[in-house]
């Protein structure tokens, strides 16, 4: 048995090398030049949502709340900022250790580490599955440097969900022979790590691929049917230990502009059957320039290129198991593990095509509409490519164990060589800095300078003044925690319904909508959100109140002096019911935002015009600010700072109701005299979430140190 442990241990050595080799060849530019680098969504939303968290870890604080975006926006409730995700911790202490500057770096390195713990958990399942060492290596080559890794390679969830699935197939296939509370263990932690990693889509082609290959396994008889149970106790524990993220994000969810999914998805969607091409012809729809693509679907989504080999290997191992499939029970018990495998695998590749492709067939036109509907809208199908991609990756592996030594090293060499020379350094997974300028916590668009005037302008105040846009880059909104320049606006599928409401008062947009540029440049609620400057590529049309103060580069920045405090005293309040009804008083021309307030649930308030006031900032953070208030007239007080449950406030120690404030905001009355005001975030759904998955962390833990059950037995 010791003897058996060291071989493996060295098959597993000399697997892990050749696949790390590959994917330092495959992203060479990415990793040794710094002229190079993951394009997209991974430097504009995800390196934003990191340098959040290591900021936060730096001043010694929890990243609870950005303050920065949306008026503030509960961070921590955003799954794809992977709060809770353990790597994103190690990697944002690792860049904060070494370098600051780096962390782009760093989360580069994050996420290339984990499509080679994509390709070595494919390699382990192969092995398991009896292929021999080079036809598994054929197998994971082909799952790294496959479809789905080289074409999403900007979104890091995506990347970081989709590493796990092989492993959790592996412990399928081992629950499948022996029952284990070590690999049920081991299938639970590799479902939560798909969920912690942020991107919903990619878990759920987890759940597909780990029940659809138990139900393969139990309806071929490769297993017992106490198998799906098995797979059942370990999800239910995945989503317990993944309490703590699901909890605040089901909750995000609910108040945010995500729960209008359906509104804008439509009635098509899915891969198109135009991407097949791409399994032949990678670059028939010209994907590899961008400059000159035309088709209209998402060019990341016809890249389905495993290379020649993988389509001859996998039609073979497709055939056979087909054809395994066909026999007669006793016949196909006879069949080899690899057969039968194949056979499992082949049904896990077909059910991922169907699922993929979305209502582009018949029956995916009248079923995943209602699925959707029904269990919630929460799931991009294009990503079932991940089933689909392992699927093939397995078949190929299976086909190629037939082949003599020598021809398996010449197939891992071609398929190695084709899919580099296809994927390498393609539109989807590497851009220069001359396309995707430099930006960081320092530099915006590879300008220094102007992230350095943006800052002397906005630091003008305390807290500082927040910013706009009116006809310039979405980079600026979504990359506001990381530059920590307030902004009004943003880009985020969690974007909170109402303060998309209130922005819909001086923009043009839908109910769903998450980014919208100022297009009412007299909107008075502009004046109340604390907008001081706005920021445009073009110049803003004449006699509008924002006045010209400075030419950045490559752009010019206009303020608007009648902007008001992000904390201030009104005189009136105005009760609404409901946020309807608050809009339309918001809407109307007689709204004035210096003088009156509009409060749900409040109680009308109407007092002298003349008074002395003095609002004082005392501190600012994100997760708290304090206030030092006098007035020698009741007031309430006004805030352009979102409300959202866990915001408490206390008013000379004493805690008080926040009442819902001008639609989206915090607000609160107050009595004549001198007061301390504070403000606190501390979400309740947070600490019990955490102690729910704190338990099932224990469980977990006992499992993962508990022999097999089968071993127990011989005991």
């Amino acid at each position: 048995m010791e003897q058996e442990l060291v071989t493996a241990r060295k098959d597993w050595a000399a697997g892990l090398l050749v696949l790390l080799a590959e994917i330092l060849i495959f992203y060479r530019k990415i990793i040794f030049s710094a002229h190079f680098v993951i394009p997209w969504d991974f430097r504009y939303y995800h390196l934003p949502l990191a340098s959040f968290i290591a900021s936060s870890v730096r001043h010694g604080q929890l990243p609870l709340w950005d303050a920065y975006t949306y008026c503030g926006v509960p961070f921590f409730a955003n799954i794809q900022a992977q709060v809770f995700y353990p790597p994103a911790w190690i990697t944002a202490l690792i860049a904060n250790l070494f370098d600051r500057d780096k962390l782009y770096y760093f989360l580069e390195l994050h996420l290339l580490s984990h499509i080679l713990l994509g390709g070595f958990f494919t390699f382990l399942l192969l092995r398991e599955l009896q292929a021999g060492r080079t036809a598994a290596l054929i197998g994971a080559t082909i799952f790294q440097l496959g479809p789905y890794f080289t074409s999403q390679t900007q979104h890091l969830g995506a990347i970081d969900g989709a590493a796990w699935i092989p492993l959790a197939c592996l412990s399928v296939v081992r629950l499948g022979k022996t029952p284990s509370l070590r690999w049920t263990g081991v299938l639970a932690l590799s479902l939560s790590l798909s969920i912690l990693a942020g991107f919903p889509s990619a878990a759920g082609a987890a759940f597909v691929c780990v029940f659809s290959l138990a139900l393969s396994l139990i309806a071929f008889r490769m297993s017992p049917p106490r198998l799906i149970f098995s797979c059942a106790f370990a999800t239910l524990l995945a989503v317990v230990i993944s309490a703590v993220a699901l909890a605040p994000a089901l909750q995000a969810s609910s108040l945010s502009v995500s729960k209008f999914r359906a509104d804008f998805r439509g009635q098509t969607f899915g891969l198109p059957w135009q991407a097949f091409v791409s399994m032949v012809w990678p670059n028939h729809y010209g994907i590899f320039d961008l400059s000159s693509y035309k088709a209209p679907w998402n060019p990341t989504f016809l890249y389905l290129y495993c290379g020649i080999p993988a389509l001859v290997l996998s039609a073979v191992a497709l055939y056979r198991s087909l054809t395994v499939a066909a026999r007669k029970r006793s016949s196909f018990r006879a069949a080899t593990v690899r057969e039968r495998s194949a056979a499992v695998f082949a049904i896990l590749t077909i059910l991922s095509l169907f699922l993929m492709l979305g209502t582009r067939t018949p029956p995916g036109r009248i079923i995943l509409p209602l699925a959707l509907n029904l269990f919630g809208d929460w799931m991009y199908v294009e990503f079932l490519m991940i089933g689909f991609s392992l699927g093939i990756a397995v078949l190929v592996a299976l086909g190629a164990n037939a082949l003599s030594q020598k021809y398996s090293i010449a197939v891992l060499l071609i398929t190695f060589l084709d899919l580099t020379l296809v994927g390498s350094a393609r539109p989807m997974n590497t851009a220069s800095v001359d396309t995707e300028p430099h930006i960081n916590h320092t530099t915006f668009a590879g300008s220094k300078e102007l992230l350095d005037r943006m800052r002397e302008f906005v630091n003008k105040s305390s807290p500082p003044f927040r910013f706009d846009t009116y006809d310039d880059a979405g980079g600026w909104v979504t990359t506001a925690a990381m530059t920590e320049l307030p902004t009004a606006g943003g880009n985020d599928p969690f974007a909170l319904y109402r303060l998309m409401q209130v922005r819909l008062l001086f923009t043009k947009g839908e109910r769903w909508g998450r980014y919208y540029q100022v297009s009412q440049l007299e909107s008075p609620i502009l004046d109340l959100l604390n907008v001081r400057y706005l920021l445009s590529q073009s110049p803003l049309p004449p006699n509008s109140k924002f006045v010209h103060v400075a030419d950045l580069p490559g752009r010019k920045l206009y303020e608007n002096r009648t902007a008001l405090p992000r904390f201030f005293l009104a005189p009136n309040v105005q009760p609404a019911a409901n946020l309807n009804e608050a809009i339309e008083r918001m809407r109307s021309p007689d709204f004035d935002a210096r003088s009156t307030a509009v409060v749900e649930n409040g109680a009308e308030m109407h007092a002298a015009a003349d008074a002395h006031e003095v609002v004082q900032v005392i501190e600012y953070r994100p997760n708290e600010f304090v206030l030092q208030v006098e007035t020698s007239e009741p007031r309430y007080l006004v805030t352009s700072e979102v409300n959202y449950p866990g915001w408490q406030a206390w008013v000379d120690a004493r805690e008080q109701p926040i009442f819902m404030t001008n639609g989206a905001f915090r607000g609160l009355p107050l009595s004549s005299g001198k007061h301390l005001v504070a403000f606190r975030f501390r979400p309740r759904i947070l600490l019990w979430s955490a102690l729910v998955s704190g338990v099932a962390c224990v469980i977990l833990a006992a499992l993962l140190h508990r022999q097999p059950l089968v071993q127990r037995s011989h005991a």
